[in-house]
């Protein structure tokens, strides 16, 4: 199981290059009656928000993609540049946003602990970005995996933009997810070995700390992490994550309107 204490409805694939990928994974927490709840932080108790099934005409869905790597163009930029052409051929629309191209600060400051706390506004760069997920209807990072994790700038966007009155609400104790109707993907690339990730765990610490963590707690539980092992293992290896980059940016659903 992947979330120990929590029910993961939906499918886990190995593909044939080895790496994995979650697809359109659905996460809640099993109580001991059996009913699904959501994930919540110690001492919160958190409240779902329904969301309609698909419904009216299909649309070419608008993605914000975050890009989290300081050159453009290494091998972390060719699989962006693979998933955008699939993205395109696709119909889809997209933003990107180079978060070192873009001299994005990280920083978490004094003010914005304060507007977290509930005093004064957001930030003039965070406020802009809030607009940018607003617009779209997929969210998409592309990023290496260093230290078992993602980049430092990429945390620190999480930190500054998912935030509360945007991603989250609190209710005294109770935590409100804000995001909704909008999927996940995540393409990370990493240097070690499937073979490594699967011996020490390493995997499950990014559907943990990021998939659980960040996106179930902002009310998202429609995300696919596609971990792209043995970046550095050969050029076969390198070109079938290229092709699988591509087929992802393909297959990012239509949206429904109407």
């Amino acid at each position: 199981m992947l979330f120990e204490g929590k029910r993961a409805v939906g499918v886990k694939v190995a593909e044939a290059d080895g790496g994995h990928s979650l697809v359109r994974v659905r996460l809640c927490n099993t109580d001991h009656t059996g009913r699904g709840g959501t994930h919540a932080g110690p001492g919160e108790t958190m409240r779902t928000r329904s969301v309609g099934g698909a419904v009216g005409q299909p649309s070419a869905s608008h993605v914000f993609v975050v890009y989290a790597h300081p050159k453009r163009d290494s091998f972390v930029g060719a699989i962006l540049d693979r998933f955008l052409a699939g993205l395109q051929e696709a119909g889809h629309t997209y933003e990107l946003s180079d978060l070192y191209a873009e001299n994005f600060n990280p920083t978490f400051s004094a003010s914005e602990f304060d507007y977290f706390r509930g005093d004064g506004t957001a930030a003039a760069d965070i406020a802009a970005i809030h607009e940018r997920i607003s617009a779209a209807q997929c969210l998409a990072f592309v990023f290496p995996v260093w230290w078992r994790s993602a980049p430092a700038v990429l945390k620190g966007w999480f930190d500054r933009v998912l935030i509360n009155n945007f991603a989250y609400l609190f209710d005294g104790h109770e935590v409100i997810p804000n995001l909704d109707n909008k999927s996940v993907i995540m393409l990370c690339p990493a240097g070690s070995s499937t073979k490594t990730y699967q011996k020490h765990g390493y995997d499950g610490v990014i559907q943990r700390q990021i998939e659980a963590g960040i996106w179930l707690y902002c009310g998202l539980d429609d995300v696919q992490t596609h971990l792209m092992a043995d970046v550095d293992a050969s050029a076969d290896d390198r070109a079938r994550h290229l092709e699988r980059a591509h087929r992802i940016g393909h297959s990012v659903p239509m949206r429904f309107v109407g």
